[in-house]
């Protein structure tokens, strides 16, 4: 188990950034998403908050109670980081805005249904 350090304190704050997004878009307290992660509130409140090392095995908890990935906490890719993911209560999903150009509005939408009976149907796309 590799605890993050300072030596990559931005991946770390955007790590801690992304925890608290994701658990701000589904409308879940500290309580609620500690209670589904397993883990104590205020460990959770000092994870969100840079008072607290973050250690792979939370991370892993933590990424599957938000209902995404380690490869997505993670991600650094400057072209598509999550910044304010949102519910659409309309249609029943989570939206993450990405950065884009200015005046462009791009937004990455994680599609869970299960594939169609027939594979005729399935549809690849960029």
């Amino acid at each position: 188990m590799l605890p993050m350090t300072q030596d990559n304190g931005d991946l770390d704050s955007l790590v801690r950034k992304r925890i608290r997004a994701l658990r701000v878009a589904q409308g879940w307290s500290l309580e609620e998403l500690a209670t589904r992660a397993q883990v104590s509130q205020s460990t959770l409140s000092r994870i969100e908050n840079g008072q607290r090392r973050l250690a792979l095995d939370q991370l892993v908890v933590l990424a599957r109670a938000l209902d995404t990935t380690l490869d997505q906490l993670v991600e650094t890719a400057a072209e598509d980081v999550v910044v304010s993911p949102t519910i659409d209560a309309r249609h029943g999903l989570m939206r993450w805005p990405v950065r884009a150009d200015p005046g462009m509005s791009v937004v990455r939408q994680r599609m869970t249904n299960p594939p169609p009976a027939g594979t005729a149907r399935m549809r690849a796309h960029p």
